[in-house]
């Protein structure tokens, strides 16, 4: 097997006399040849399916790629930007009156048979959402946010373009088939990374069960289990996963994104094209490969090193604070391995800190 080189780029900022370290990117280039500290480079897996994306969450650091910005269907796992826009637009407890729309759809495919003019939380329908996959309660809380259908239809795509989603187009907030409605494995991080930043989101697509009790609007209880077979003690449970969206249609075949867990750092994995339960596999392949193999060190490590440097080229700084600044490594690479530049803009006005090995 041909060896590669391995590049890493860390850009951090400093503005006027104040530096403020901000992660940007971590990537891997490949060129001929390899030494015996390259070596050190964990062997990437191979999966089956179509495109695969690990990121660590609070970097954005890019673990493992495989056609990561190729168009798919995304099936269900869209219902995490509906729920992130209900998160960041709604109060859990405002009242969602469900529309005929949403009793009413030609195919509404999984749902929980709700009725017409029956009145759930928000916070209901966001279990209903992410356990259950209900696409009457997707319908229903899109109409509740948005206003309008439509109009949350309109907010789904901002909102993508304002998380830099690249290649993203929403025309429904459940992700039934529609040939226009589309993404990538990439900007699925994106968005997952957004809804990580809630605990609400958290909690719920973390649950494994739960329960909508009788009311007068619904006379019998609605039971739902998570539908992610990693969490709860389903056939692939894990325990280091800690919430995860699962979809699927005829034409998407299984999607899936997984957020887990190891000591302090985080992964997103997202699946899509996949065969059947093809998909578990590779994603436990990926996320076995992120918390095997990588460490997020802080860059505060290492300020004796770069406020050196900064002085060296004559950038005078009164004060330094990078306590809030990661960055994701190999664990059998030392930090100190890490050869240290500087990138100035032409007005002297911000400074990059790059990281190269």
């Amino acid at each position: 097997m041909k060896k590669v080189k391995k590049k890493f780029l860390i850009v951090c900022s400093i503005i006027l006399l104040l530096i403020t370290v901000q992660p940007i990117s971590v990537y891997a280039d490949e060129s001929e040849g390899v030494t015996a500290e390259q070596d050190k480079w964990p062997d990437s897996p191979s999966i089956m399916g179509e495109s695969g994306i690990l990121m660590e969450v609070s970097t954005g650091t890019i673990l493992y790629e495989k056609n990561i910005h190729a168009i798919q269907y995304p099936a269900s796992i869209t219902k995490i930007m509906t729920a992130l826009l209900a998160i960041e637009s709604c109060r859990l407890d405002e009242t969602v009156v469900v529309p005929a729309e949403a009793v009413y759809m030609e195919d509404k495919g999984t749902h929980i048979a709700l009725d017409e003019g029956e009145q759930l939380s928000v916070e209901q329908c966001l279990y209903a959402v992410l356990l259950a996959s209900a696409n009457d309660a997707a319908y229903a809380l899109a109409e509740h946010v948005g206003g309008t259908y439509e109009n949350f239809i309109e907010m789904m795509n901002e909102k993508a373009r304002e998380l830099g989603c690249q290649n993203t187009n929403f025309t429904n907030p459940h992700g039934l088939p529609d040939e226009n409605h589309v993404t990538t494995a990439y900007d699925m991080a994106l968005i997952t990374k957004a809804a990580l930043q809630y605990d609400e989101f958290r909690k719920i697509a973390g649950t494994s069960y739960y329960e909508i009790p009788p009311s007068e609007y619904q006379k019998d209880l609605i039971c739902m289990y998570n539908h992610h077979k990693m969490i709860g003690q389903n056939e692939f449970y894990n325990e280091e996963v800690f919430a995860g969206k699962n979809g699927y249609t005829t034409v998407a075949k299984n999607t899936l994104v997984t957020c887990a867990r190891r000591d302090d750092m985080e992964v997103i994995c997202v699946m899509m094209n996949t065969e059947g339960k093809q998909v578990y596999l590779d994603t436990q392949e990926l996320l076995n490969y992120g918390l095997d193999n990588f460490k997020k060190v802080s860059i505060a490590d290492d300020r004796e090193r770069y406020e050196k440097l900064l002085n060296e080229k004559n950038y005078k700084v009164s004060d330094t604070d990078s306590s809030d600044a990661y960055m994701v490594i190999p664990k059998e690479i030392n930090f100190s391995d890490l050869v240290l530049d500087l990138d100035a803009s032409e007005n002297h006005d911000t400074v990059s800190i790059n990281y190269f090995f």
